[in-house]
């Protein structure tokens, strides 16, 4: 993990890099960019794959919850918990009000 410090977060927010990093911190006012596939994985609701962060040692480990296959795409859900069905940002209507409106 690379994590960056709060006075970083609007910068990388309003980059490119904004689909490719996790908030960070005990506050969530940082971000972190996981190095390797971390930051790539795909977001799915029915994901194959978990992450667990250790905010201390700025670790991500992913880890199978479910057989994974040969050719099959590895996938996490974005909202952290594989039972959290809930919208997440590019798919809620809502986002951008709250965050513009």
């Amino acid at each position: 993990m690379i994590v960056l410090p709060e006075e970083d977060f609007q910068k990388i927010h309003d980059s490119t890099l904004h689909d490719y990093y996790f908030l960070w911190g005990d506050e969530e006012n940082q971000c972190a960019i996981a190095l390797g596939f971390g930051s790539l994985y795909n977001h799915d609701y029915e994901p194959n794959a978990r992450y667990f962060v250790d905010p201390e040692e700025e670790t991500m480990e992913i880890y199978a919850i479910r057989e994974i296959f040969p050719g099959d795409e590895i996938t996490v859900t974005y909202n952290g918990h594989p039972d959290d069905k809930s919208l997440v940002w590019f798919e809620d209507p809502e986002y951008d009000k709250g965050k513009n409106g």
